[in-house]
């Protein structure tokens, strides 16, 4: 399918970014739709949100070069003008995925002037915790706590008694269940692992939800740190 289609159809977007995922992830695929979202065509929130969307979806088996020049692309949205709530907000979804713990922080950091305004971002940040460093897990804390945002202190507290709970909640294991790998399951494993479970617990969780196994790249590399000990 030739890029023009999504640079000059805005009434085929919606289907093309379907398409696309259905098909599943290609090098050709990834080109037109980075191509599309650093052109002057992409002008819709909604475009961009389903472009974003569609790249956090596809299962990446191996490290891609697009992916790398999106990461700095995302680094420099804070500061653009045309940055608004709803781009930081798909590119911290972006970043969740792809990005690592250190960039995911500078960017939280980049727009810390909007997030605290905004009840919506203030829980996406929040649900970031678990794959942040202690560090900035602090500040997060912090700020969301003076600013009043009470929904991003529940995720927290949530997830600090997950991460002290010694066995998988039984609202969890849905999810964990689950054959699509979402970034809310990555970070109820992040929490569980890096938690207060016993060894066994953990190598347990692993075997049950076959951990290991998982496929995507970006995925197995976000995970390994917390899988390795116990595989």
């Amino acid at each position: 399918m030739k890029i023009e289609l999504l640079l000059l159809e805005p009434s085929l977007r919606s289907t093309i970014f379907r398409y696309y995922l259905k098909l599943g992830f290609s090098n050709r695929r990834m080109r037109n739709v980075f191509t599309y979202i650093l052109s002057d065509a992409c002008l819709d929130d909604a475009s961009f949100s389903e472009a974003v969307d569609l790249i956090v979806r596809w299962r990446i088996n191996k490290r891609n070069n697009y992916i790398d020049k999106l990461i700095r692309y995302f680094n420099t949205l804070p500061y653009r003008t045309d940055a608004d709530l709803h781009r930081l907000s798909n590119g911290l979804k972006f970043m969740m995925k792809y990005a690592t713990s250190d960039e995911i922080s500078l960017y939280i950091d980049a727009f810390s002037n909007l997030w605290p305004e905004s009840e919506w971002l203030a829980r996406q940040v929040a649900a970031c915790y678990p794959i942040l460093e202690s560090s900035t897990q602090r500040k997060i804390r912090y700020v969301i706590a003076n600013s009043g945002r009470k929904e991003g202190m529940r995720i927290i507290h949530t997830l600090d008694r997950m991460k002290d709970s010694t066995g998988v909640s039984d609202l969890d294991k849905p999810i964990l269940k689950e054959q699509k790998i979402s970034l809310v399951k990555v970070s109820l494993i992040v929490t569980y692992l890096s938690g207060s479970l016993s060894s066994a617990n953990k190598k347990r969780l692993i075997e049950d939800y076959n951990i290991k196994e998982y496929g995507d790249f970006y995925i197995k590399h976000a995970l390994k740190a917390y899988i390795s000990p116990y595989i």
